[in-house]
């Protein structure tokens, strides 16, 4: 982690509204406009999930692209906070 400015809330808007899945506000319930943490690749947030509490990853658009295509297509996850 460094000290990269975080991702401001709209652009996480539109980033998980370009999800092949879904809109952002079909998909999560509610998340967390201030990060839990921010770093070079991307940031934390928490969110609800199905009623569950989970924190989601964002990653900064110019490393989507990279690790994308060295993972064979986009990763999507969220894991339940402790």
């Amino acid at each position: 982690q460094d000290s990269s400015p975080p991702i401001p809330p709209d652009v996480i808007r539109e980033m998980l509204g370009e999800e092949p899945e879904s809109a952002a506000e079909e998909i999560l319930q509610h998340i967390d406009p201030v990060p839990l943490a921010t770093g070079s690749i991307g940031q934390a947030h928490l969110a609800t999930f199905r009623g569950a509490e989970v924190v989601v990853k964002i990653r900064r658009h110019e490393h989507r692209r990279e690790e994308d295509q060295g993972l064979g297509g986009p990763r999507r996850g969220a894991r339940r906070r402790a």
